[in-house]
């Protein structure tokens, strides 16, 4: 008998798939590990920057305009429930600029905007801070180019 992968599998086998054919490492823009090293490449710390957005029933969803340039990346945090619905949009000047969804303790993103458009829907399978990163890929943070974007986070029971 043959048994096939979970969905979740099968995106992360995709996504390591197309990284290595883009000749960048799995981890490259995925690993929470990867705010350091685009710092260490740009040689600045000042590169990170990580924003709390709260929501909660009174105010379940915030629109973030945003700037970034090179190799910065922001990471905004949000505490959410297992259950709760997490819907994310992207909009960017920059077709090299995307964002990432990290589940609270994972070591990588179980999405990945370059790979899965700039949409998310999820239901959250655990409580905990989830991170959105939002980033530009390598080759476009390396000429230093500039992306204004916004972000659009709602959370709903």
């Amino acid at each position: 008998m043959v048994t096939f992968p979970s969905s979740s599998c099968l995106q992360r086998l995709t996504l390591c798939l197309v990284l290595l054919a883009f000749g960048v490492g799995a981890a490259e823009n995925n690993s929470v590990s990867n705010i350091t090293q685009n710092s260490a490449k740009s040689g600045t710390q000042s590169d990170r920057r990580t924003e709390k957005v709260a929501l909660s029933t009174e105010r379940p969803a915030i629109m973030l305009d945003g700037v970034i340039n090179g190799y910065q990346t922001i990471d905004y945090l949000v505490d959410g429930h297992a259950g709760q619905i997490l819907t994310i949009s992207f909009q960017s000047s920059n077709l090299a600029s995307y964002f990432n969804v990290i589940e609270p303790n994972a070591e990588f993103a179980t999405f990945n905007s370059a790979m899965l458009g700039n949409s998310y829907t999820n239901k959250l399978s655990v409580n905990g801070g989830y991170t959105i990163r939002v980033y530009m890929m390598r080759n476009a943070a390396a000429r230093n180019e500039k992306a204004s974007y916004r972000l659009n986070l709602s959370l709903i029971e």
